[in-house]
């Protein structure tokens, strides 16, 4: 019995036995493709031996058959954006969408415009504020509150001055 797999619901743990087979000729065997296809992680692959061959295809060529046999798969690659890599924790409590940080470039280059953009975006981005007046990081800071929802999605730069290492 043929039936295709609903891969909306999650894979179970076991489906992995030896029973799921791609269509024929759907799957691509070429070297640069399985690596291009393996490297590309939004999107789910499954990956398949065949007399000792790697192969590559869609999920939605992947069957299941009780009787299949000849093409083993040997992987179901799940979608892995950047949005799931990195420290939940640090996400949740930076309360950013990815775990990355940008940013903290003495004299300003870090600037708020960057930060904002960066909190838009959802990843923590650090205003540099070493070599910059109280004034000027004052107002920096003011802009960036005004731009972005959460005043979690940023932070200083407290880095000492190129010029002057000891001032801070």
């Amino acid at each position: 019995m043929i039936e295709t797999l609903d891969l909306s619901a999650p894979i179970p743990a076991n489906i992995l036995d030896g029973q799921l087979f791609v269509s024929e000729n759907r799957v691509d065997f070429d070297p640069d493709s399985v690596r291009s296809a393996i490297e590309h992680l939004g999107q789910a692959v499954v990956v398949v031996l065949e007399q000792g061959q790697v192969g590559v295809a869609s999920p939605k060529d992947l069957q299941f058959d009780t009787s299949a046999s000849g093409r083993q798969t040997i992987a179901y690659l799940t979608p892995l954006g950047p949005e799931r890599l990195g420290s939940p924790a640090f996400r949740e409590m930076h309360g950013v969408r990815f775990a990355y940080m940008a940013g903290s470039m003495a004299n300003g280059i870090a600037s708020d415009s960057l930060v904002i953009a960066l909190g838009r975006a959802g990843i923590l981005g650090s205003l540099g504020t070493a070599g910059q007046s109280l004034s000027a990081v004052e107002a920096a800071i003011r802009r960036i509150q005004s731009a972005i929802r959460y005043s979690r999605v940023f932070s200083g730069g407290d880095g000492a001055h190129v010029s002057q290492p000891c001032v801070r």
